[in-house]
């Protein structure tokens, strides 16, 4: 479920490596797992800290976005053509 009553957190997508390999490189940087990753319906997510407690979401987009209407609202999940993945 995706709310908007949620504080700013800075967030990262994933393009070049997948979002448990991400994890994986902060946490050997010191950062700490918050959230681990987890399929959603885009793909994956993950929510990382570094050593200070910055939070950072991690998102791999690769099968799909969200669909939004005019107001901004997520209806649903837009499937990406193969040729778009990475």
């Amino acid at each position: 479920m995706l709310s908007r009553n949620l504080p700013y957190a800075p967030n990262w997508l994933v393009t070049s490596a997948s979002v448990s390999d991400a994890v994986a490189e902060i946490v050997a940087a010191c950062g700490v797992v918050v959230v681990e990753p987890q399929r959603i319906a885009v793909d994956r997510l993950a929510v990382v800290a570094d050593p200070f407690g910055n939070s950072l979401s991690l998102l791999d987009l690769a099968n799909g976005r969200y669909a939004v209407d005019d107001s901004g609202r997520v209806t649903g999940v837009e499937a990406i053509d193969a040729d778009d993945r990475r």
